[in-house]
């Protein structure tokens, strides 16, 4: 069962790690010039927000490299491990019933949820290496260039995505999603383009309901001009309260004000003073929201159970599926 299994996908295996290392290539090739450019930023203490005429030049030379791989190739890292699980998925059943072979293979000695088990068990060990080695790379090509200069913090959207142990969690939900849609529907065509649907849909519902709860929020004053950057941190928002609140009440937004930012043009450590005094006749303080960087591995391993246990359930019910079909 087990070579027939891998024979089965093994060319599926040796495309999706040819797509691996392609990727991987492109990755470092195009993004090989914006890190020579951040090692440049480093080096003379250069930063998104810095003035001063060769710092601009510098970071317009950045962001003139960087917008191809900050671009296209965050898209296909975000898009690959839901792609990934999905194919993997879908072929277990439906592949079986395409084919014709499906009534052959129940005729054998092994049950259907024996057989369902073991081809989801060596599938499963593809998907999981291939996302795992997509996770890592992607990791140090966010930590090496995005990271390292625009200090953006790792749970910014698109580097939170398609880093570490979240790639895992998300190509085992496709997986999952992927073989139930293949017993139901019978028709790769079709059960791909569902399970990609409900993917998306339960992406992001995990993004919008669970990750805000997970990682939570804090609240800071500050005595610095707008806008700022949390080293620390993810920013939410930032705005205007008055000097009694560190955080706005229920239905309550920021104030808006420019009077104090249009009486200052220089960004530096006395400017900020009065632009804090200026704030403080009229009533205001600059409030910061953001979520710490803190939060980071636990909103990781928590969208990683969560996704697990979707995955679990929908293999749960595929096996209900199978073991209830008329051949």
């Amino acid at each position: 069962m087990t070579w027939l299994v891998y024979r089965q996908y093994r060319a599926a295996l040796i495309w999706s790690t040819l797509f691996l290392a392609l990727l991987i290539v492109a990755l470092y090739a195009l993004s090989g010039d914006a890190r020579h450019v951040a090692d440049l930023l480093r080096a003379h203490n250069c930063s998104p927000y810095s003035s001063g005429r060769y710092c601009d030049s510098l970071v317009g030379e950045f962001e003139a490299h960087s917008n191809w791989s900050t671009g296209v190739l965050v898209d296909v890292l975000y898009a690959a491990p839901g792609f990934l699980g999905i194919l993997y998925g879908v072929s277990i059943v439906a592949r079986e019933f395409e084919s014709g072979t499906i009534g052959f293979v129940w005729l054998q000695s092994l049950s259907r949820r024996r057989w369902i088990w073991t081809k989801t068990a060596i599938s499963s060990v593809s998907v999981i290496v291939v996302a795992a080695v997509l996770g890592v790379a992607a990791t140090v090509w966010s930590s090496s260039v995005y990271l390292r200069f625009l200090s953006q913090s790792p749970l910014a959207s698109r580097i939170f995505d398609t880093s570490a142990v979240a790639v895992l969690g998300y190509a085992t939900l496709a997986f999952g999603l992927g073989i139930l849609a293949g017993s139901t529907l019978r028709r790769s065509g079709i059960a791909v383009a569902v399970s990609l649907a409900v993917f998306a849909i339960l992406r992001l519902l995990i993004e919008k309901t669970i990750r805000p709860v997970v990682e939570g929020s804090r609240y800071v004053a500050l005595s610095v001009m707008p806008p700022y950057s949390p080293h620390n941190g993810l920013l939410v928002r930032e705005g205007f309260l008055p000097l009694t609140q560190l955080q706005p009440h229920a239905e309550q937004a920021f104030s808006v004000t420019s009077t104090c930012q249009s009486a200052v043009h220089v960004f530096n450590s006395s400017v900020n003073s009065v632009f804090t005094a200026c704030l403080r006749s009229h009533g205001l303080h600059l409030v910061v929201q953001y979520i710490p960087n803190s939060q980071y591995w636990l909103a990781q391993g928590v969208e990683v159970v969560v996704c697990v246990a979707l995955a679990v359930a929908a293999l749960v019910l595929s096996m209900f599926v199978v073991s209830r079909v008329d051949v």
